[in-house]
Protein backbone atom coordinates (compact mmCIF):
# COMPACT_ATOMS: atom_id res chain seq x y z
CA UNK A 1 0.00 0.00 0.00
CA UNK A 2 1.13 3.52 -0.69
CA UNK A 3 1.53 5.79 2.35
CA UNK A 4 -1.70 7.63 1.53
CA UNK A 5 -3.64 4.37 1.12
CA UNK A 6 -2.11 3.08 4.36
CA UNK A 7 -3.38 6.15 6.23
CA UNK A 8 -6.80 5.75 4.64
CA UNK A 9 -6.81 2.06 5.64
CA UNK A 10 -6.00 3.02 9.25
CA UNK A 11 -8.87 5.52 9.33
CA UNK A 12 -11.33 3.02 7.86
CA UNK A 13 -10.15 0.35 10.30
CA UNK A 14 -10.54 2.75 13.23
CA UNK A 15 -14.08 3.43 12.01
CA UNK A 16 -14.83 -0.27 12.47
CA UNK A 17 -14.78 -1.55 8.90
CA UNK A 18 -13.71 -5.14 8.30
CA UNK A 19 -10.78 -5.80 5.92
CA UNK A 20 -13.03 -6.82 3.01
CA UNK A 21 -15.06 -3.62 3.38
CA UNK A 22 -11.87 -1.55 3.66
CA UNK A 23 -10.53 -3.02 0.43
CA UNK A 24 -13.85 -2.48 -1.36
CA UNK A 25 -14.09 1.12 -0.12
CA UNK A 26 -10.53 1.90 -1.19
CA UNK A 27 -11.14 0.50 -4.67
CA UNK A 28 -14.36 2.52 -5.00
CA UNK A 29 -12.81 5.79 -3.79
CA UNK A 30 -9.77 5.38 -6.06
CA UNK A 31 -11.17 3.93 -9.31
CA UNK A 32 -8.36 5.43 -11.40
CA UNK A 33 -5.65 3.93 -9.20
CA UNK A 34 -4.71 0.28 -9.60
CA UNK A 35 -4.83 -1.15 -6.08
CA UNK A 36 -3.06 -4.50 -5.99
CA UNK A 37 -3.86 -5.11 -2.32
CA UNK A 38 -5.70 -8.22 -1.19
CA UNK A 39 -7.64 -8.88 1.99
CA UNK A 40 -4.46 -10.46 3.34
CA UNK A 41 -2.59 -7.21 2.61
CA UNK A 42 -5.21 -5.28 4.58
CA UNK A 43 -4.99 -7.71 7.53
CA UNK A 44 -1.18 -7.34 7.55
CA UNK A 45 -1.35 -3.55 7.32
CA UNK A 46 -3.93 -3.38 10.13
CA UNK A 47 -1.68 -5.52 12.32
CA UNK A 48 1.25 -3.19 11.58
CA UNK A 49 -0.92 -0.18 12.45
CA UNK A 50 -1.95 -1.86 15.71
CA UNK A 51 1.66 -2.49 16.66
CA UNK A 52 2.53 1.14 15.90
CA UNK A 53 -0.27 2.32 18.18
CA UNK A 54 1.13 0.25 21.07
CA UNK A 55 4.28 2.43 20.99
CA UNK A 56 6.57 -0.54 21.57
CA UNK A 57 4.66 -1.79 24.61
CA UNK A 58 3.06 -5.19 25.04
CA UNK A 59 -0.74 -5.12 24.66
CA UNK A 60 -1.24 -5.61 28.42
CA UNK A 61 1.28 -2.89 29.32
CA UNK A 62 -0.42 -0.54 26.87
CA UNK A 63 -3.80 -1.35 28.44
CA UNK A 64 -2.38 -0.63 31.89
CA UNK A 65 -0.99 2.71 30.70
CA UNK A 66 -4.31 3.61 29.07
CA UNK A 67 -6.33 2.67 32.16
CA UNK A 68 -4.27 5.01 34.35
CA UNK A 69 -5.93 7.99 32.63
CA UNK A 70 -9.49 6.74 33.19
CA UNK A 71 -11.99 6.17 35.99
CA UNK A 72 -10.95 2.52 36.24
CA UNK A 73 -9.31 1.24 39.40
CA UNK A 74 -6.24 -0.87 38.66
CA UNK A 75 -3.94 -3.15 40.60
CA UNK A 76 -0.74 -4.50 39.09
CA UNK A 77 1.79 -7.12 40.06
CA UNK A 78 5.38 -6.78 38.82
CA UNK A 79 8.42 -8.99 39.24
CA UNK A 80 11.84 -7.90 40.57
CA UNK A 81 12.84 -6.54 37.14
CA UNK A 82 9.70 -4.40 36.96
CA UNK A 83 8.02 -6.50 34.29
CA UNK A 84 4.24 -6.53 34.51
CA UNK A 85 3.07 -9.97 35.65
CA UNK A 86 -0.62 -9.36 36.39
CA UNK A 87 -3.18 -6.65 35.86
CA UNK A 88 -6.57 -6.28 37.54
CA UNK A 89 -8.98 -3.50 36.70
CA UNK A 90 -12.56 -2.60 37.47
CA UNK A 91 -14.75 0.43 36.97
CA UNK A 92 -15.07 2.49 40.12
Amino acid sequence: LTPSLYEEMKQLGDAGLKPAAILEAMKKTHPDEQILATISTIYTARRRAQLESLQGLSPVSHLNKTLLNTDFTTATKVNNEGTLQALFFCHA
